[in-house]
């Protein structure tokens, strides 16, 4: 952008910046590096003061008499990768709207976009929406998308971004402005409710499932649906789906964190989405859940078996799991959803509290140590996961032990992690914050079970195939945060740090 500013402005530019002095905000540097035009310094003392915004950005709405060119924003991988698995027919309207935003005059940008961002939302839920940001010419409106969690520190967005526990805002920058978004309960029309059930729609195959679709779809739906709960329009939407797919009845129970989107087919309960936070005490509960896990069991034969029969004949003949992934009994922990993953890829052992029993080679026989043997020596697994999780009971125990005689198994088990036990009891001395602690003995808990399984022999020094070569098993912790589906991996110098993409 360097050929855009002329030596005067960057002498100006430089003389600013010293009188702001060091203790004052700094100006944006995509602003200072996007002028255009000679602005006499004295325009710009003029114009600064009351002209720094809260995020130390320096607001461009005193200067839009001067011309000036924002560059293009870098479009983060991930919203790329959203927008590139939407369908053709989203993606041809987003490229639509796209073009309208471009063409949309200065004083009435913010607005276009957010319509732009409604009838996004409306064709696609969060992710069309987000699939916006993608398809905007950055040489013609900086359009950026922000993530709530780059948000959360900013100071513009991050009040928004704290309060908003659901996640159903979106953030991004236009120009030098910031800003937020979310449907607006207001604007949720009947015709609105038409737009959605035809999304949804799409998302039902004739036998009554939810499709083919990732996560992402799953959390559109349930967007969608708190927005249409938010504008009092449920009953409209439940009709708008029996219209879209007369094969199916729909049902929307509850309200708020309890909101369920029922499906049924010949007056048999198909499917049951939960539109509310997954947690014990709000997802509802069929009267009988023995009933609930034989109807599920019906309906993974008739529909996802069929999906993937060729999977499931191939791996009749055998399993060759690359990972073995030892996690917590807990039944807030579902690994093949965690990581995405199918059958036949990952080897799993669990138990309360992760623990891996130190090798004893005189009573080499814990249920750990069978798994993991097994799972190094017969399978020849890669890699082996230790995965902690928030919220850990286990952990909590170690903390906190329950009364005597309470939970004696329990206690008993315990007993068999001395080192983890040790860790707890410094903690607990120590004093300090109960969630803190909590939080601490989670992380030492499944580092201290990776040290124990780096200890085992045919993990240390490898183990030593029939054909004299030697196979090496590599050892990870994960901490899993119930909480916002964050997977955070131990990297080698001991810090821990959100697990991103990698190359293949």
């Amino acid at each position: 952008m360097d050929k855009f500013i002329s030596d005067g402005v960057k002498a100006s530019m430089g003389e600013l910046r010293k009188e702001l002095g060091s203790g004052a905000p700094e100006l944006n540097e995509r602003w200072l590096d996007a002028v255009r035009n000679d602005i006499p310094l004295n325009r710009l003392r003029q114009q600064r003061d009351g002209s720094v915004m809260p995020d130390g950005t320096l607001d461009v709405a005193p200067f839009q008499h001067c011309q000036f060119k924002i560059a293009k924003p870098k479009l983060d991988p991930e919203t790329q990768e959203i927008a590139n698995a939407l369908s053709p027919e989203v993606t041809k309207r987003l490229k639509e709207l796209a073009k309208s935003v471009e063409q949309s005059p200065r004083g009435q940008l913010q607005d276009d976009m957010s319509k732009a961002l409604k009838e996004a939302y409306l064709l696609g839920g969060p992710n069309a929406a987000r699939g916006l940001f993608a398809h905007v010419d950055g040489e013609k409106v900086a359009v950026e998308f922000i993530s709530r969690d780059t948000a959360k520190k900013m100071p513009a967005l991050q009040d928004q971004a704290q309060a908003d526990t659901n996640g159903i805002h979106l953030y991004g920058r236009i120009g030098e402005k910031y800003f937020s978004w979310k449907p607006d309960p207001k604007e949720f029309t009947e015709s609105d409710c038409k737009q959605m059930a035809k999304l949804i729609a799409l998302t039902t195959s004739a036998k009554g499932s939810f499709g083919d679709y990732d996560s992402h779809t799953y959390s559109n739906i349930l967007q969608v649906f708190r927005w249409a709960e938010e504008a009092g329009k449920l009953d409209q939407m439940a009709k708008a789906l029996k219209a879209e797919d007369p094969t199916h009845d729909f049902e929307i129970l509850g309200t708020g964190n309890n909101l369920r989107l029922q499906l049924y087919s010949k007056g048999t309960d198909i499917l049951g989405l939960n539109l509310g936070p997954s947690t014990l005490d709000q997802v509802p509960r069929p009267e009988d859940s023995y009933t609930e896990l034989v109807n599920g069991v019906r309906y993974f034969k008739a529909n996802n078996y069929k999906e993937l029969e060729e999977v499931f004949r191939k791996l009749e003949k055998g399993q060759k799991p690359e990972t073995l992934l030892i996690t917590c009994s807990d039944s807030r922990i579902v690994p093949s959803m965690i990581a995405n993953s199918g059958p036949g890829k990952i080897f799993v052992f669990r138990n309360i509290g992760n623990v891996v029993q130190p090798y004893n080679d005189k009573n080499p026989g814990s249920d750990a140590a069978a798994a993991v043997e097994y799972a190094v020596k017969k399978l020849q697994v890669k890699d082996i996961i230790v995965c902690g999780h928030a919220g850990c009971g286990a952990c909590h125990a170690m903390l906190e032990p329950p009364k005597e005689g309470a939970l004696p198994a329990v206690s008993d088990f315990l007993k068999g992690n001395p080192e983890a036990l040790k860790a707890a009891a410094k903690l607990k001395a120590a004093g300090g914050d109960e969630e803190k602690n909590l939080e601490t003995m989670i992380k030492t808990n499944a580092e201290i079970q990776a040290s124990n399984l780096e200890n085992y022999p045919f993990i240390k020094d490898g183990y030593k195939k029939e054909d004299g070569t030697v196979h090496r098993t590599r050892v990870h912790v994960w901490i899993y945060n119930i909480k916002d589906g964050e997977v955070e991996e131990r990297k080698s110098n001991g810090a821990y740090e959100p697990i991103k993409k990698r190359k293949q």
